[in-house]
């Protein structure tokens, strides 16, 4: 009987993760199509690595829960993950990744989290990993180490000229002048 470990299919399952991603992009333009209005190509896929990423960070492992994520980044808004209501039943490992997924949509407890949510008021920006700091990033999440090491990750890839601290938004208010 041949016995495959954990460790051996997490380094299988990331060596398909390029082909994975495109397989993703596919589904969230048919699933969303504005995104393919919006956005070109290589800014979806950029942004469907991220949601992966994302899921990751959250702990997230199976086919499922990461199709899922990325899903729901998408309909939903970038930062859904950082809701402390959705966040409880994204992390609660004893829950399958189907019953998580179930749990969310269909139990009244967490419609109230789902229309704020929904809110315009509540859309934020993608790679918020451009804030200063990591508690500004990921609110309900910054202590976890998946997101701390995502964190890390975009601010060197993406970031590499803002200094520890520095976001963004502290460059555009060095150009407005002083009231």
């Amino acid at each position: 009987m041949i016995t495959v470990t954990s460790r051996q299919l997490d380094r299988f399952w990331m060596s398909d993760k390029e082909d994975f991603i495109r397989q993703l992009q596919e589904d969230v333009v048919k699933s969303a199509p504005w995104v393919s209005e919006a956005w070109p190509p290589p800014a979806i896929h950029e942004s469907v690595a991220y949601s992966v990423d994302r899921a990751l960070a959250n702990g997230l492992t199976q086919d499922l829960d990461i199709r899922n994520f990325v899903s729901m980044m998408f309909i939903i808004g970038p930062d859904f993950d950082q809701h402390p209501e959705i966040q409880k039943v994204l992390s609660n490992a004893s829950l399958s990744p189907v019953q998580r997924w179930e749990k969310l949509a269909e139990d009244p407890a967490y419609h109230d989290a789902w229309q704020q949510l929904s809110d315009p008021i509540h859309q934020s920006e993608w790679f918020c990993e451009a804030r200063g700091h990591i508690e500004d990033a990921y609110p309900t999440t910054y202590m976890l180490p998946g997101f701390v090491a995502l964190y890390n990750k975009i601010r060197e890839e993406q970031y590499p000229f803002l200094a520890p601290g520095e976001s963004l938004d502290d460059e555009d208010d060095k150009d407005v002048p002083a009231t």
